[in-house]
């Protein structure tokens, strides 16, 4: 009986798990960019910055609170706290869109960061989360689009979430 789950539980994942694997990033990005449109401003600013890193393709981002006022967030929400804190696509030179796998990420619960104003919070997201490397093309630049919807509902009582974009250039070595 042990066997039979255990082989049920292999053939599941060798034949589910590809199908999670898809080319829709940037759809799934222009979505997000549909839903969150009208929003009101975003009290944080967030950039990226190629993190170049040997082992792993990577954006360091740096978010930082210009709303004035302390604000609190659950660290899986930042931008690098979890593989879907942020929406982003992965493009080639040619145009071609890198295609992402969705790997399951549920972190537990945390203790709130406070971010007083003007005081900023650094850290890296590895794209490999959910970008096969084999799939990026060698010793070239991607561009990544990437949307950070803040979690304003707990903390400034919004809806629908503000969010920030943005445009990083990575060099896939």
């Amino acid at each position: 009986m042990r066997l039979q789950r255990t082989a049920a539980i292999v053939l599941f994942a060798t034949v589910c798990l590809p199908a999670y694997a898809d080319d829709q990033a940037l759809g799934n990005l222009i979505a997000s960019l549909k839903k969150h449109s009208g929003a009101s401003p975003s009290p944080v600013s967030l950039t990226a910055v190629d993190a170049k890193d040997d082992r792993h393709l990577s954006l360091r981002f740096t978010l930082t609170n210009v709303s004035g006022k302390p604000l609190q967030i659950d660290p899986a929400s930042l931008p690098w706290g979890n593989t879907y804190s942020i929406r982003w696509a992965a493009v080639t030179r040619d145009g071609h869109v890198l295609p992402v796998g969705y790997p399951i990420d549920d972190p537990g619960p945390g203790e709130s960061v406070s971010l007083q104003p003007g005081q900023s919070l650094t850290g890296t997201y590895h794209l490999d989360w959910m970008l096969e490397q084999s799939a990026a093309p060698r010793n070239t630049d991607i561009a990544v689009l990437w949307l950070y919807s803040f979690p304003a509902g707990p903390v400034l009582g919004r809806d629908p979430r503000p969010f920030c974009t943005g445009v990083t250039v990575v060099h896939v070595p």
